[in-house]
């Protein structure tokens, strides 16, 4: 099943994508494809078949040979699609609403602007432990560690405040 979503990834992320056509990233994923699809067919004139061709090195040079053409088969049919949608990888929106303790971490955001606390309900992430965890030792362990004093003042640095 791997095998065939490899070998269709290309059409699935060309079907997925939404680049304008035509621009450089298109020109160079099809020029990866098509030298990859050729290394691909000169394996055969090369593989120990004609005594011209692969007679003269031995099998273990061959085999050595076709390893590692293989691995840049295998990079370049993997590259080539991601080519195509490169264009859209590459833009970033110039404004974003996201939570402040990730804007707390992030070294390249600058915040714009704050929403008030009064304009929207307190956000929260519970912890608990699940029923079927009940009698689990480790998981109250877990459990007493995450809202414990210890890591308090980590969740604090973070942006996060405990529920008391």
């Amino acid at each position: 099943m791997a095998f065939v979503l490899l070998a269709w990834q290309p059409l699935l992320l060309a079907l997925g994508a939404a680049a304008e056509p035509g621009g450089w990233h298109e020109k160079a994923g099809i020029a990866l494809g098509l030298v990859g699809l050729s290394l691909l067919l000169l394996q055969f004139a090369h593989s120990g078949r004609w005594h011209l061709v692969s007679g003269r090195n031995g099998i273990d040079v061959a085999m050595r040979f076709h390893r590692a053409a293989a691995i840049l088969v295998l990079v370049m049919a993997l590259l080539h699609p991601v080519l195509f949608v490169l264009p859209l990888m590459l833009v970033e929106a110039p404004f974003a609403i996201i939570f402040s303790t990730d804007a707390n971490v992030a070294t390249v955001l600058e915040v714009a602007a704050l929403f008030p606390a009064e304009s929207h309900p307190a956000i929260a992430y519970p912890f608990a432990i699940t029923r079927r965890a009940a009698g689990n030792g480790q998981a109250r362990a877990l459990l007493d560690f995450i809202t414990g004093p210890e890591t308090a003042a980590t969740w604090q640095r973070f942006g996060f405040t405990l529920a008391g």
